[in-house]
């Protein structure tokens, strides 16, 4: 995972932008305690191609970034078919265990989607 931090935010790369065609994709744990207010949490994924591909997109949280993931509520992604799409939405990081990663289930008959997913917010200093 890389990290990028711009004067007083930061941006993290929860996914790294690929080709997906894996029945469940699982991102890296990231580590949102020290963001101060909402962050914005992207997800871009090109058509899918196959025939009838699907991506559904949800948001997990952990104590430890490690173990005893559980699904956050209301931070999903509408399902996504055979068309280009950019959702996004705000996460309050003090609803959360401080650590959250992203997973995507894909299905269909060899489907494949081009698909990052990004968490941008304030760091907190002090």
């Amino acid at each position: 995972m890389s990290q990028f931090i711009f004067a007083s935010g930061c941006v993290v790369r929860a996914l790294a932008p690929a080709a997906a065609n894996v029945a469940t994709l699982t991102g890296e744990a990231v580590d949102i305690r020290d963001l101060e207010g909402p962050a914005l949490v992207m997800q871009t994924s090109g058509a899918g191609t196959g025939t009838t591909p699907t991506l559904d997109g949800k948001l997990q949280h952990s104590a430890d970034g490690s173990t005893d993931w559980a699904d956050i509520a209301g931070a999903t992604f509408a399902q996504v078919l055979e068309e280009a799409s950019l959702q996004k939405f705000a996460l309050n990081p003090n609803g959360t265990r401080g650590y959250i990663r992203y997973v995507g289930t894909i299905a269909g008959d060899t489907p494949s989607f081009a698909l990052g997913v990004l968490i941008a917010g304030m760091k907190r200093y002090g």
